[in-house]
């Protein structure tokens, strides 16, 4: 079992420190798998325009429950292989402080890309099926709450917040946990190492809500800062760049904070045995 308590706020820092420390080096890996994104993203577009237009006015929600959704689950699965790149370019980055792994402008696919691929994705499952029990439960809670103010009115200010608070603390939080504890799962083949669910959760023990606190404080100034651009500049060109600007930012942090949070807590020596 890990022993080290990982220190919240300085964790917080640090991540932000390791941005500014290495945001040229960061910015050539995300150059490559950012066009791709593009790329798909025109592509899905295509598809989805394509198979509307083909549509008759006779089978145009047959195409649209049918058509529709096959383009828009391969659009979804494409955008998983450049965010792959992007989460292995920079973790590495992280943990040896280089990019020679990278490929051209931050586009590779192997061994490691395609494990990290698949472990995400069984991550993933597993949350899911997690999730199913936990918002059912939630879900009757937050109900009862605005039965018990009876029916016909119009929900208070303070139920909605208390039925959010609620939401929060019983739906996202043990979620979160769960999947901030075994993030050195999916982790570990990107510095081709290998660290099984099991040993994630051991290797973690003791810092779940830590981990909790320290993403929610990671990503906090991020949507703080989005939040002000919106109400202050609203909508127009300066706006759009700077939230694209955060865009980017917010996707360097999150293999940052994990490459911190795997050279504090990981088995290294086992993972690599």
């Amino acid at each position: 079992m890990a022993t080290t308590q990982l220190p919240v706020f300085q964790t917080v820092f640090d991540t932000y420190g390791m941005l500014a420390k290495n945001w040229v080096k960061g910015i050539t890996v995300l150059i490559g798998p950012i066009v791709l994104l593009i790329a798909i993203a025109i592509l899905g577009f295509l598809m989805v325009g394509a198979t509307m237009m083909s549509a008759t006015s006779t089978d145009i929600t047959a195409a649209a429950s049918g058509g529709h959704i096959l383009s828009m689950l391969i659009f979804l699965v494409l955008l998983l292989f450049p965010y792959t790149m992007i989460y292995v370019g920079l973790f590495r980055l992280g943990i040896n402080g280089d990019t020679s792994g990278s490929g051209f402008l931050g586009v590779t696919w192997g061994k490691r890309e395609t494990r990290v691929l698949l472990r995400s994705i069984l991550l993933g499952i597993i949350l899911i099926v997690l999730a199913i029990p936990v918002m059912i439960v939630v879900s009757l809670i937050v109900g009862g709450i605005f039965i018990g103010i009876g029916t016909g009115q119009a929900p208070s200010v303070f139920s909605i917040l208390i039925s959010g608070v609620l939401m929060f603390i019983l739906g996202w939080v043990p979620l979160a946990f769960v999947g901030m504890r075994l993030s050195l799962y999916p982790a570990s083949p990107a510095v081709d190492e290998d660290i099984s669910l099991g040993g994630s959760w051991s290797q973690t023990s003791g810092n779940g809500l830590r981990l909790v606190a320290i993403s929610i404080l990671v990503a906090l100034p991020i949507y703080v800062i989005n939040l002000a651009i919106g109400l202050i500049l609203g909508s127009g060109l300066i706006a759009s760049i700077l939230s694209l600007v955060l865009m980017i930012v917010s996707i360097m942090l999150t293999p940052f904070l994990m490459s911190i949070i795997y050279k504090a807590l990981a088995n290294r020596a086992a993972a690599a045995a």
